[in-house]
């Protein structure tokens, strides 16, 4: 073994083996001296732990071990700028710069390792942090939501707009659950404890179920425990559908009175939109014809955005006066009316839940001028 490891260094050139074998004392011979550094002299011996389960702990084993990989790493990093290929392992310079190199980056092995380690644990423990603040946000978020439901109100009132204007019930399936979530939490309280708004959310959700009956029971508490002008809009507009859809006895008057009341603290152009035309088509289902014709015009002349629901509202509007024109003789004006619908597909739920009746339909596709989109759509509910 002595004979194989003389062989190598006896050869002239400089080999591989001879590279790797020196690099490797002087880095250990490195790490060594930063263990005595390190620990003042002191030399810490290999040992097993007494705990359970034991470990080895490999003393100044590791600094050696450290310093070893170091000084052969800093060889690879600097293997294609330092050819060895023209050198002679008889050249001292030679040698002594390996040597050198070696014990250098063997010694300094162990610092660098310390100061990557606490870097990474540096950026470590920032992380931590970071996660900690943002978990303590979402905690806090978590705590308002629970304290506060005047967003899921005000998330449910845009919709409770959205759907009387379309004289319907039909949200989104998240703010349906939502709406869900929120409700069986109201449910469960004491009816002692619910305030006006508890009342208000269970009564929109009621609605949504179809139970109309409850819905304006519970309506009712809503506006006698008190609300605000904004809520009392939403409470009346919705409590004239819901008589509306009951049909109990004297649902006619009753959803008459809600949609006045909501007209009186309507706050938006929009909002009398849409209890205006609301109320005409009571006045439609009732055989009020010329109420209805008037009540059509009144909401047509309120100035609103030309844009999406807005747009709606009008449409629904032109349907109410086209009927009530019909019924009125006033074939022409019905047709004009019709035409201004550019799109018949935005008003066919009216058609399907039969808020238009099918006499009604009848009449509306015996008018001799009717567009072929409009014709198409009216043929399906014949």
């Amino acid at each position: 073994m002595l004979e194989k490891f003389l062989e190598i260094f006896a050869t002239p050139t400089v080999t591989w083996q001879q590279i790797v074998i020196t690099l490797t004392v002087s880095g250990a011979v490195g790490g060594f001296g930063y263990h005595l550094v390190l620990h003042k002299g002191a030399l810490d011996l290999p040992q097993r732990t007494t705990d359970t389960p034991r470990k080895m702990l490999c003393g100044f084993l590791s600094d050696v071990f450290i310093g070893i990989i170091a000084a052969n790493s800093i060889n690879i990093a600097l293997s294609g700028i330092i050819d060895y290929s023209k050198g002679s392992w008889h050249d001292a310079k030679l040698t002594t710069t390996l040597i050198s190199l070696g014990i250098l980056a063997g010694f300094s092995g162990g610092p660098v390792l310390q100061a990557l380690s606490k870097k990474v644990l540096d950026t470590l423990g920032a992380k931590v942090d970071e996660l900690s603040k943002d978990q303590a946000e979402l905690g806090k978020g978590q705590r308002v939501l629970e304290q506060k439901t005047d967003t899921l109100l005000s998330r449910a009132t845009e919709h409770i707009v959205n759907d009387t204007l379309q004289y319907r019930r039909d949200p989104s399936p998240v703010d349906k659950k939502l709406i869900e979530v929120q409700s069986a939490d109201l449910g469960a309280k004491p009816e002692g404890e619910r305030k006006a708004h508890d009342w208000l959310v269970l009564a929109y959700h009621a609605s949504e179920q179809d139970r109309y009956s409850d819905a304006v029971s519970y309506l009712l508490k809503a506006i006698r425990l008190g609300l605000s002008r904004e809520w009392l809009w939403t409470a009346y507009n919705l409590l004239g559908i819901c008589y509306h859809y009951e049909g109990a006895t004297g649902w006619q008057a009753n959803s008459e009175n809600a949609y006045k009341s909501a007209l009186e603290y309507s706050i938006f152009q929009e909002q009398k939109a849409v209890s205006t035309v609301n109320l005409g088509y009571v006045y439609l289902d009732t055989q009020n014809y010329p109420q209805a014709y008037d009540t059509a015009s009144q909401a047509l002349v309120i100035p609103l955005v030309e844009e999406g629901r807005f747009v709606q509202i009008k449409y629904v509007a032109l349907l109410l006066r086209a009927a009530a024109a019909i019924k009125l003789q006033k074939y022409d004006e019905a047709s004009a009316s019709l035409k201004n619908i550019t799109s018949p597909t935005t008003v066919e739920y009216l058609f399907r839940d039969k808020s238009i009746s099918a006499e009604m339909t009848h009449e509306l596709a015996n008018l001799p001028d009717l567009t072929p989109e409009w014709r198409a759509m009216v043929t399906k509910y014949l």
